[in-house]
C-alpha cells in the first residue's frame, strides 16, 4: 500500500520544505465554481495530481461531494500500527471524502480512538468495514458516522455479544452483512430502522437464530424495504409470507424453485428480479406471469434433456434480461430455447445471453427490438457479421463464442452503429474481423486471454480511427513495448489507455515514453498472478 503521505496534501509540509518561495496560486484567477466545473471532467487520477498541485484547488475538491465521490479512503490496520500519527492528521482533515474503506482485521489495542472519526463523519455516506472485532469496536466506529447511506459489513468475528446500542443511522438507506454472525442482525435492527435495501449475500441458512434475526430485521423495516438479497428456506419463507405490508420492487434471491415461487408470488410490484438458483422454463413461465411490472430479469435455466423453447411473449415491460443456460447432458448447438417470434420488445435495451445457441431467425427477430447493450458468452452463433445489422446497438461485449459458418469480415458492406466493444478471444482472425464489422468504435476493450499485437492495432486504426478509449484487462505479457508505443502515439483522438501489467512493465512502458509530445492518459491496473 502507498505511504498515506501521498494520499492527502499536507500545506505545512509543502510551506516548510521551501520556506522563502512563493507558491503560485492558480486557483485565484477564475471563481471556485468554475473550478469546479472544470475538474469535474477529471478521473480520480488526474483528479488526485490537482489536489497536489497547490492547497487552494485541494480546498475546491475537497469542498464538493461530486468530486470528492470520486474517491476512495482506504485505512488499513497496517495503516494505524506503523504510522498512526499520519492517520491522526488524515482523519482530522478528512472532511470531504464520502467514501471509505476500512479493513480493520485484527486491529486490536490500534483501533482509532473515540472522536477520531468525527471530522470524516460530517460528509462519509458510503462504507465498506471488514473487522473482526467486538460490539465495541462496530459501535464506537458507527456512532461517530451519522450521515452514512450505505454500509457494508463483512464480519470475521464470532465474539458479537447482544447489546442494546445508545444510537440510530436513521439516514442509512442501505445495508449489507457478508456472511453475517449471531446477534450482528439485531444490533443492526435497532441502529437501522429505515433500511431502503438489505443484502445478505454470504448467509448460508445453516443457522437457525439467524433466521430468526433475518425475519425479524425484515419485519422491522418492512413499511420502508424496498431492495432485498437473500437465501430462503422453506422456514424463512413460511415466516416472509405472512408480513402483510412488505412490498418489494427489487429482489435477488437463492433458493429451491418451489420456495423462490412461493415467495415471488407475494411480490407481485417487483421490478427487478435476480434468481441465483437454477430454475426450469416451466417455473420461470409462472414466475413472470404473476410480475407484470417486470423491468429486469437475470436468471439461470436447466434444461436437462427435456426441449421447451422459452417465448419472450410475457416480458412487456422488460428493460434488462439476463439468460444462463445450464447444460445437463446436452449436445452442442441442441438448446435452441429462445423464442422472438411475435414478441413486442418494445422496452428491452440490454440483453445478456450466456451457453445459448443463436439462429439467423433469433437474429433476425432481434433486429425489431431496440436493444442497445449486447452481451454473448458463450454462445454460438452463425456469423459474427449477422451483428452488423442490428441498428441500434451501441455496446457490445464478446466472450469466447464460437461462429458456425465461419468468419465474415467483408468490411465493404459492413456498417454498424456499435461505437463501444468489449472482446475476448483466443483466435486473432477473430479480432482482426471484428475491427472491420464494427467500423467506428470509439472505445475498445481486450479482455480475457487476448493478446494484442500491432498487426491488430492496425487494423482497429484503420476502421475505427477516432478511438477515443483503448482498455487492455487482459492478463497477458506486452514482450514488446512498441506496441503500446504504437497505441499511444498513432491513435490520433486517443484520450484514455488504460493498461494491464506488471510494476515492472508499467515502468518501462513509461520510460519509452519519456521525451514524447503524449497528451493522453493513460492508467495502470494491478496485474495478480495466482
Amino acid at each position: 500500500m502507498e505511504s498515506l503521505k501521498h494520499k492527502l496534501p499536507s500545506d505545512v509540509e509543502e510551506e516548510d520544505a521551501f520556506p522563502e518561495e512563493k507558491r503560485a496560486r492558480p486557483a485565484a484567477d477564475l471563481p471556485p465554481e468554475m473550478w469546479e466545473l472544470i475538474f469535474r471532467n477529471l478521473n480520480a487520477y488526474w483528479l488526485r495530481s490537482a489536489r497536489l498541485t497547490c492547497s487552494s484547488w485541494d480546498q475546491i475538491i475537497r469542498g464538493s461531494s461530486r468530486l470528492m465521490a470520486k474517491f476512495v479512503l482506504t485505512l488499513s490496520t497496517y495503516n494505524f500500527m506503523e504510522d498512526r500519527k499520519m492517520v491522526r492528521n488524515l482523519l482530522a482533515t478528512g472532511g470531504g471524502y464520502t467514501r471509505a474503506k476500512m479493513d480493520f482485521e485484527l486491529i486490536g489495542i490500534h483501533k482509532p480512538r473515540e472522536n477520531w472519526l468525527k471530522p470524516l463523519g460530517t460528509t462519509l455516506r458510503t462504507l465498506t468495514l471488514e473487522f473482526s472485532g467486538t460490539e465495541v469496536l462496530l459501535t464506537g466506529l458507527l456512532k461517530e458516522l451519522p450521515n452514512l447511506k450505505q454500509l457494508k459489513l463483512i464480519v470475521e468475528s464470532h465474539r458479537f455479544r447482544s447489546v442494546v446500542p445508545d444510537f440510530r443511522l436513521d439516514k442509512l438507506d442501505e445495508l449489507s452483512i457478508t456472511d453475517p454472525v449471531p446477534n450482528i442482525l439485531s444490533f443492526c435492527r435497532m441502529v437501522c430502522p429505515q433500511l431502503k435495501a438489505l443484502k445478505l449475500p454470504g448467509y448460508c441458512g445453516a443457522k437457525s437464530k439467524l433466521k430468526k434475526e433475518i425475519v425479524a430485521i425484515i419485519s422491522s423495516t418492512s413499511r420502508t424495504l424496498k431492495e432485498l438479497t437473500i437465501r430462503v428456506s422453506k422456514k424463512i419463507v413460511d415466516d416472509l409470507v405472512e408480513i402483510e405490508d412488505l412490498r418489494l420492487a427489487r429482489l435477488s434471491v437463492h433458493g429451491d424453485a418451489d420456495d423462490v415461487l412461493r415467495f415471488v408470488k407475494q411480490q407481485p410490484i417487483l421490478e427487478d428480479l435476480v434468481i441465483l438458483e437454477r430454475i426450469g422454463i416451466s417455473t420461470l413461465d409462472e414466475i413472470i406471469s404473476v410480475l407484470p411490472k417486470l423491468k429486469k430479469l437475470q436468471v439461470t435455466i436447466v434444461t436437462r434433456a427435456i426441449q421447451k423453447t422459452f417465448s419472450f411473449k410475457k416480458l412487456l415491460t422488460i428493460e434488462n434480461l439476463t439468460i444462463r443456460v445450464e447444460q445437463w447432458f446436452m449436445p452442442i448447438g441442441a438448446n435452441n430455447l429462445l423464442n422472438l417470434t411475435d414478441c413486442n420488445l418494445t422496452n428491452l435495451r440490454t440483453l445478456s445471453l450466456c451457453r445459448c445457441t443463436l439462429t439467423g431467425q433469433f437474429l433476425s427477430d432481434l433486429q425489431r427490438t431496440h436493444v442497445s447493450e449486447l452481451t454473448l458468452e458463450f454462445c454460438s452463433l452463425p456469423r459474427l457479421s449477422d451483428l452488423a445489422p442490428l441498428k441500434s446497438l451501441h455496446h457490445v461485449e464478446l466472450f469466447s463464442n464460437e461462429y458456425l459458418s465461419g468468419l465474415d469480415a467483408d468490411d465493404s458492406r459492413c456498417s454498424s452503429s456499435v461505437r463501444s466493444l468489449k472482446i475476448s478471444a483466443g483466435d486473432r482472425s477473430i479480432l482482426l474481423a471484428a475491427a472491420k464489422i464494427f467500423p467506428n468504435l470509439e472505445c475498445y476493450e481486450a479482455a480475457g486471454n487476448t493478446d494484442i499485437d500491432e498487426g491488430i492495432l492496425e487494423a482497429i486504426l484503420q476502421h475505427s480511427p477516432l478511438v477515443k478509449e483503448l482498455r487492455f484487462r487482459s492478463v497477458f505479457h506486452f514482450d514488446d513495448l512498441n506496441c503500446l508505443r504504437y497505441a499511444v502515439l498513432r491513435f490520433p483522438a486517443l484520450k484514455t489507455m488504460v493498461i494491464h501489467c506488471s510494476k515492472e512493465k508499467r515502468a518501462s512502458f513509461l520510460e519509452s515514453l519519456r521525451g514524447e509530445n503524449c497528451s493522453v492518459a493513460v492508467e495502470f491496473t494491478k496485474l495478480y498472478v495466482f
